[in-house]
This record gives C-alpha cells, sequence and structure tokens, in this order.
C-alpha cells in the first residue's frame, strides 16, 4: 500500500467512528500524525515569511481537520490534496494577520515599551491555544518510540523550548506516547501548565522538522524484516 493510500483509509477510519468518542479521537491523531511526518505538507511563498507564519497555518489546518474531517471526499481529492488546499488558505489568513500585526507594532513602539507579538514571542502562541487538547494519543508506529528512546547523536534534546532546556522534543514526544494530557507534559518539563499550547507547538514543529530522520529509521526497520 503506498502512503496517500494509507492516508485514505487513516482518513476514512475516522469518518467512520462516532462523533465524540475515544476510537474517533484515537483514529484522528493517527491521521494527523501521518499527515505531518508525510513530508508532503506544500504551502505557496512560505519561506517568503517568518516560519511563525506558517507554523499558525499549520496549527490552523490540523484543527480544521479535526473538526471537519468529515467533510473529506476521497472520490474528489487524495487526502493531501485536500490538506494543502486548506492550509494553503490558511497560510494566506495568517500572512494578513502577521501583515496587519506587524504595521500596528511600527506604529505602537517606542523606546519605553516593551514589544509584545505572538509571532516572536515562546510564550504567546495564542493561535496554537485554539487546538484542541487531545485526551488520547496514538503515534503511527512504535518504532518511531525506539528511535526517540534511542536517540544516539542526541538530536532530539537539541530541540527545545527557548530558554527551557528540559523541554525539549524527546521529553514532550515520550510522555505525549504516555497518553499525558499537554497540561500534564507542560508541567513535567518545566513549563507553566498554561503554557501548554508552547509545548504543543514545540511537538508539531519538530515533528515536521525530523519528519526525514523518522521516515529513514522506519525503512531501516522495514529493510531488516
Amino acid at each position: 500500500m503506498d502512503e496517500s493510500d494509507h492516508l485514505k483509509q487513516l482518513a476514512l477510519a475516522v469518518q467512520q467512528q462516532p462523533r465524540g468518542s475515544a476510537a474517533r479521537r484515537i483514529a484522528l491523531n493517527r491521521l494527523l500524525c501521518a499527515i505531518v511526518l508525510s513530508g508532503k505538507l506544500f504551502c505557496r511563498g512560505r519561506y517568503n515569511f517568518p516560519p511563525e507564519v506558517y507554523d499558525e497555518a499549520l496549527c490552523k489546518t490540523l484543527l480544521y481537520i479535526s473538526k471537519h474531517i468529515d467533510r473529506y471526499d476521497p472520490t474528489r481529492a487524495g487526502v493531501m490534496t485536500w490538506v494543502n488546499k486548506i492550509l494553503n488558505f490558511k497560510f494566506i489568513d495568517a500572512i494578513a494577520r502577521y501583515t496587519k500585526q506587524q504595521e500596528q507594532l511600527k506604529r505602537e513602539v517606542s523606546l519605553d515599551s516593551p514589544v509584545s507579538s505572538s509571532i516572536t514571542s515562546d510564550f504567546n502562541t495564542t493561535q496554537l491555544d485554539m487546538l484542541a487538547e487531545p485526551e488520547t494519543t496514538l503515534w503511527p508506529s512504535e518504532r518511531v518510540r525506539d528511535c526517540l528512546e534511542k536517540d544516539p547523536e542526541g538530536l532530539f534534546e537539541q530541540r527545545h523550548v527557548r530558554g527551557h532546556p528540559k523541554a525539549n522534543f524527546r521529553a514532550i514526544a515520550l510522555l505525549y506516547l504516555e497518553g499525558k494530557s499537554w497540561k500534564e507534559i507542560a508541567v513535567a518539563v518545566g513549563l507553566p501548565a498554561n503554557k501548554w499550547s508552547v509545548a504543543q507547538a514545540n511537538f508539531w514543529r519538530s515533528c515536521r522538522y525530523f519528519a526525514p530522520k523518522f521516515k529513514d529509521y522506519l525503512q531501516q526497520g522495514d529493510d531488516e524484516e
């Protein structure tokens, strides 16, 4: 089965589960992880703006999918075609907000007033707060857990929330796999409970960043079997 068929099956598995059920949340978490790790997310003009603009658009896209997965029609488009169409619309919205914010900052900033921006501050990711806190977690493959636990090069621990080395991707991801809530994860890695979205942002951004490494690791496992 190729990756596009796999994603389609994951999407259909979500639609087949009752709304609000634990089974639907499990299927949805599996789908979202697979989308982020697919390496097939595409957004036109992504690198023309700060990465935080794209991050906001991606989070809004994942939120939209979570709420409206039943709108996906496999007879009309593949999953990633549908996802990337949504992502591009969300990116346009994020650009508009970013541009408006920058214009406002230019008008309001002064030498004696601190700059406060959801685009530049690790602890003010208000857009990410809109993501529903998951109650159940599931990773696409247990072998990814093995990769995280070994982390022979220490790469996963190096990617952490700015100024908080304990809040690194390895620690956050392993807690996520244990089924901890985002608030529990935040506290466990030394962040305030009400800043759980910061831990969540690190997780999703790092999933994208390390997607090639995970895919290589999984491929090696397949070759050995």
